[in-house]
């Protein structure tokens, strides 16, 4: 879902981060990598996360840390928003 369709309901980047978080709580055995490859973030700040910024940090991903990112991008997990 594109972060602008979000904005009215959810801050984003809070969003995001939340997601990622339970991803990891859900799937432990991964939960250790998404702080090593900081997928949980990309690197971005609140006041700097875009759409473009979310997606340059995407593309700068090696492709271990890709992978990871679109295994929890596919799971129903990300998807899901606090009023779930």
């Amino acid at each position: 879902m594109e972060i602008s369709k979000l904005r009215d309901k959810f801050e984003p980047f809070l969003l995001y981060r939340w997601r990622c978080n339970i991803y990891g709580q859900e799937y432990a055995s991964v939960g250790d990598a998404l702080v090593a490859a900081d997928i949980c973030t990309l690197g971005l700040k609140m006041d700097t996360y875009t759409q473009a910024e979310h997606d340059k940090a995407v593309g700068k991903l090696n492709a271990k840390d890709k992978a990871l990112y679109d295994k929890f991008v596919a799971s129903p997990l990300f998807k899901i928003t606090p009023a779930t």
